[in-house]
């Protein structure tokens, strides 16, 4: 089959298989998703004309399951994308709700979380068959991360709230800038991009337009990260850390990618 190429489409979301790097599934606004088992040698599609794809995910024990949230519809393949089917979550009367972020159980696969536009954090425990409502938050759901390390520890980010922590799967939440000095920090609960720290147990990056901010210790305390960039003029559409080195930092900007090291001075 001829190699496809999605050089014209918007990319809107993009995950590395969690158990082989060669694997990675590219989704776009029009195009579909498009997918590569050969780390981008030749890439394949499909989904093509169902919709803007939100957000990606795969099962990180079963490598041929992978999740695409497209509207307000859960997608489910089980055969390494040639086939899917989906599943619809409950949008409260809205016909604009969006599912905007998804996220698998490191060590119960069968457990998805999906947030959505409409302030929901909907979770399915029989492998997103069906779903129910964990809890309706502020404001959309921007992105949803669970510690690999230890799955009770989940991090809802919202567009312009802050973030939530739960330490219990979900039982209970906390605001993590409540009560802190960056909570009055101007441009802090307006968010761009929230990734997990691999160096260490349960570490944040996370970017607003307020600028970019460390946590060692899972939000209790956080260390503001001087860009190279001017914050207020700066706006960060990713983040990437070298999981051998802490020091080693990466952030995407609409023109340029920033490398940091030594502990961002340079």
């Amino acid at each position: 089959a001829a190699t496809k190429s999605f050089a014209e489409s918007d990319i809107t979301a993009m995950v590395v298989d969690p158990t082989d790097r060669q694997a990675i599934y590219v989704g776009t606004s029009d195009g579909g998703l498009f997918y590569s088992y050969n780390g981008g040698e030749a890439w394949s599609q499909s989904l093509a004309k169902v919709g803007r794809i939100n957000a990606l995910a795969v099962d990180p024990a079963d490598r041929c399951i992978i999740y695409a949230a497209i509207d307000n519809r859960v997608y489910k393949s089980v055969d390494c994308s040639r086939h899917w089917d989906y599943q619809l979550i409950e949008t409260r009367d809205d016909p604009n709700n969006q599912i905007t972020s998804l996220a698998v159980d490191t060590y119960n696969s069968a457990v998805i979380y999906a947030g959505t536009s409409g302030n929901g954090l909907f979770v399915s425990s029989d492998r997103a068959y069906s779903w129910h409502v964990n809890r309706f938050f502020e404001g959309r759901i921007s992105k949803i991360l669970i510690n690999p390390k230890n799955s009770r520890i989940i991090y809802v980010a919202t567009a312009n709230q802050g973030i939530f922590k739960s330490i219990d799967q979900g039982q209970t939440w906390r605001d993590i800038f409540e009560g802190k000095p960056e909570q009055n920090k101007n441009g802090v609960l307006t968010y761009r991009e929230l990734i997990l720290d691999p160096t260490v147990d349960d570490g944040l990056f996370y970017a607003s337009s307020y600028g970019l901010l460390r946590s060692l210790n899972g939000g209790e305390s956080w260390q503001e990260l001087k860009l190279l960039t001017p914050p207020k003029t700066t706006v960060v559409y990713s983040l990437a850390i070298n999981p051998k080195d802490g020091q080693e930092i990466y952030y995407g900007t609409n023109e340029a990618l920033y490398r940091r090291h030594d502990k961002g001075v340079n």
